[in-house]
């Protein structure tokens, strides 16, 4: 199977143990900015999942990436970050970062629903902290620019991070997509999405 993966914030590969070998794993700021993670969706394919940040780096893009991939599935999506939660959430995060990376990464592990893990010896806080200043400004409009009826509109009953009307949202922006709520929280694990592909 060509399957691509795109993690979310701080979403590292230890999250994702089951994560099969041959498929490509994104990380958003944690080795890729978002130029990078553009670049590599260009190449296409059978199955891109895509989780939280790294959802709405496909909705941003949606024109260039959807039409790549022949079934895409959208983990707690979100069309602006900033939209529901207010950005002194970002900031106070932010601060955290600066004097606890590790503390403040399993803090967000722990609030997504999932155990957390350490921060990879080659991932530098500073990209951990570019990643939230990009998440307290990036946005895109629920525009229907490109068919979905390709795409499964994923998010969890419990999630504290992305709220339902946030990824129904994102509804608008994919015409033809459905939606799917599921048990648990923020944290989707991949044999869930793997599944969901499939289906």
């Amino acid at each position: 199977m060509d399957l691509t993966f795109v993690s979310g914030w701080a979403g590292f590969p230890a999250l994702f143990p089951d994560f099969p070998g041959g498929a490509r794993f994104l990380a958003p700021f944690a080795g890729l900015d978002e130029a990078g993670v553009l670049a590599a969706l260009e190449r296409g394919g059978d199955f891109l999942l895509a989780w939280s940040t790294g959802a709405h780096l496909v909705l941003k893009h949606r024109a260039l990436v959807l039409p790549r991939y022949e079934r895409v599935v959208l983990a707690a999506p979100f069309l602006s970050f900033t939209g529901f939660t207010p950005a002194r959430v970002l900031r106070l995060m932010r601060r955290a970062l600066a004097t606890d990376p590790a503390g403040t990464v399993a803090a967000f592990h722990a609030k997504c629903g999932a155990a957390p893990v350490p921060v990879p010896g080659d991932v530098a806080p500073a990209e951990l902290d570019a990643g939230l200043a990009f998440l307290a400004e990036s946005a895109t409009d629920a525009a229907p620019r490109v068919p979905a009826d390709h795409v499964l509109v994923l998010h969890g009953a419990d999630d504290a991070i992305v709220p339902a009307e946030a990824a129904r949202r994102c509804l608008e922006a994919l015409p033809g997509a459905r939606f799917l709520a599921l048990d648990g929280g923020h944290f989707v694990p991949l044999s869930v999405l793997l599944e969901a592909a499939g289906g």
